[in-house]
């Protein structure tokens, strides 16, 4: 590679790192990660969908073209569209319950 490919190189990797650096960052807790895993699991639907622990079918995914955090499952062999949008729901109503918790504790943070 001459000096003018290094050169071009260089600069769009240096570009896309200011690409990343200018995105704002999504973080999640890792207790309430945790918290979310052990709802999942005690869910009697969902370890009849993925088994038991249901947490050890599904994923963590970073999308770093939008810097978002989605959980997946991991396509298991068996599980339709009908299981595959009950998880969706049902996912929805544990983020929904976990993130209600932990504003109401950030609230109780705050007023000391």
């Amino acid at each position: 590679m001459d000096a003018a490919a290094l050169e071009e190189r260089s600069r769009k990797l240096q570009e896309r790192l200011n690409n990343i650096k200018s995105k704002p960052l999504v973080a999640v807790r890792l207790d309430l990660i945790e918290r979310i895993a052990k709802d999942l699991d005690e869910n009697p639907e969902l370890k009849q969908i993925f088994g038991d622990p249901v947490s050890h079918s599904l994923a963590l995914v970073f999308d770093t073209s939008d810097n978002s955090i989605l959980v997946a499952d991991e396509k298991i062999e068996g599980v339709d569209e009908v299981a595959e949008l009950r998880f969706l729901k049902l996912l929805h109503e544990v983020m929904e319950k976990e993130t209600a918790e932990e504003q109401r504790l950030l609230e109780n943070d705050t007023r000391g």
